[in-house]
């Protein structure tokens, strides 16, 4: 399996790595596409203390479903989805509240562990979600980035018409 790595700030190189094995309740992804966010571009440039070296970038990724481990049976092989980047305890406080982005072990695919510029990658079921067969691969990698301004939306009282402000967009 290949996988781009970056090795040192504004250095990524191509690795061959071992196909990883999904295991209980995870799904092996084989990754069809994957954005780059402007996070990614602050973790290249070096500008992120959290992130540890060698890192496999990529949050924003969408792919097919390429086999499922113990537990795991949302899925079958082949099936097209889109992966929840924030993998968080599901026990803590926060979580069990709801907000799993406040996790007191909160990891970002990407960031704190490997992401999806790679060619496959292993994730919790519960991160994966089913995309119609009728979206592009590069209009699907969107997704994620999207969601965060739609439940942005969501939690406001904007209407149709409003004037908003945008601050940080990319």
């Amino acid at each position: 399996m290949r996988s781009a790595k970056l090795v040192a700030p504004r250095q990524i190189e191509i690795f061959e790595d071992r196909m990883p094995l999904p295991g209980e309740g995870e799904v092996l992804v084989r990754v069809k596409a994957a954005g780059i966010c402007g996070s990614d571009l602050h973790i290249y440039q070096g500008e992120r203390a959290d992130v540890t070296l060698p890192r496999i970038l990529g949050h924003e990724l969408v792919g097919e479903v390429e086999s499922s481990g113990g537990g795991a049976n949302r899925f079958s092989k082949g099936d097209r989805v889109t992966i929840d980047p924030v993998v968080s305890c599901g026990s803590c406080v926060s979580c069990k509240r709801g907000y799993d982005n406040l996790c007191s072990t909160v990891k970002c695919l990407g960031v704190q562990v490997d992401g999806g510029y790679c060619d496959f990658i292993v994730v919790p079921e519960e991160k994966v979600y089913a995309l119609p067969s009728s979206l592009p691969w590069e209009k699907a990698a969107l997704i994620e980035p999207f969601s965060i301004a739609a439940e942005v939306l969501s939690r406001s009282e904007v209407r149709e018409g409003d004037k908003v402000l945008v601050l940080g967009a990319g």
